[in-house]
């Protein structure tokens, strides 16, 4: 699949270390230091605009180094969408976390999905073996 962008930032052009890596690496879109208290939510620009095949969603997850940091980021990009991504970013910690300009923070995965044509409301779901069994229900 060929991924069609608009950088908008040449240092946040986005980066792969290795042609097998599942994710693309995408970097903050600022030119100062951006501070995030803790507990607290930011939204940082990623420099780049997508064009993301439609039958395809684009997946913002963390990198392990953020990850590590306490920082959760998530985001889910529309195949229609066509601005520039960005990235919801919250601090879980009792510190604050500084992201640097242009620091590689976050990465996209492609991933294909099945689009759901109609919803069928109904009083009753088939039975499964997990039923509903939740968070823990199959051991540690």
């Amino acid at each position: 699949m060929d991924l069609k962008m608009i950088v908008l930032n040449e240092k946040c052009t986005p980066t792969r270390a290795y042609e097998g890596d599942a994710g693309i690496d995408l970097y903050a879109n600022t030119n100062k230091l951006i501070s995030i208290g803790q507990h607290q939510t930011v939204l940082i620009p990623l420099g780049i605009c997508l064009e993301i095949p439609y039958g395809n969603v684009g997946l913002l997850l963390p990198r392990s180094s953020i990850s590590k940091s306490g920082l959760i980021i998530q985001g889910v990009i529309d195949a229609g969408y066509r601005n520039e991504i960005k990235a919801l970013i919250h601090n879980i910690t009792e510190v604050p976390y500084h992201i640097q300009p242009h620091e590689k923070i976050a990465q996209i995965l492609i991933v294909p999905i099945t689009p759901i044509k109609t919803f069928q409301f109904v009083d009753k779901l088939n039975e499964s073996e997990r039923g509903e069994k939740g968070f823990g229900s199959s051991g540690k």
